[in-house]
């Protein structure tokens, strides 16, 4: 893992202004909670994903979205777009204050999880429910895409 000091801020930047409209709720009392009690330790986040994933995508934008907000008061260790992942270790590390830190994970994540996910054919899932319901034959049967 190589430590990224991305300047460049892409799609991230749309966000960085008020990314606090889409930031969890329990994120933003927990950061008020300790800003409030003047608790603010160093903490290591590790970011992960459960199945391998062949190609990444979306980290450059999650350390660009970071590095924005955040600035030079966290460490970030990650990945790069393009690199073959296995899941279940860790794809970024960071390293900072937990109030620098914790109001982030909703955007950060997100950015991931969506990039992950990719895009969903809408035909093939038809197919796949039809067949579904074919093999069903009079049985109740239902179907989701995850």
């Amino acid at each position: 893992m190589t430590q990224t000091k991305t300047k460049e801020i892409r799609k991230a930047k749309d966000l960085v202004g008020n990314y606090l409209d889409y930031t969890d709720k329990y994120f933003l009392r927990t950061k008020e909670v300790l800003e409030k009690e003047g608790i603010n330790p160093i903490v290591r986040y590790q970011v992960f994903a459960r199945q391998d994933i062949p190609e990444l995508k979306g980290i450059e934008e999650a350390v660009d979205f970071i590095r924005a907000v955040a600035g030079d008061k966290v460490d970030i260790y990650s990945l790069r777009d393009g690199q073959a992942y296995l899941g279940n270790t860790p794809l970024m590390k960071l390293e900072g204050r937990v109030q620098d830190l914790v109001d982030l994970e909703t955007v950060y994540l997100e950015t991931l999880s969506g990039n992950f996910t990719g895009n969903i054919d809408l035909n093939d899932a038809r197919k796949e429910a039809r067949a579904i319901r074919q093999a069903a034959e009079d049985h109740s049967a239902s179907y989701s895409v995850c």
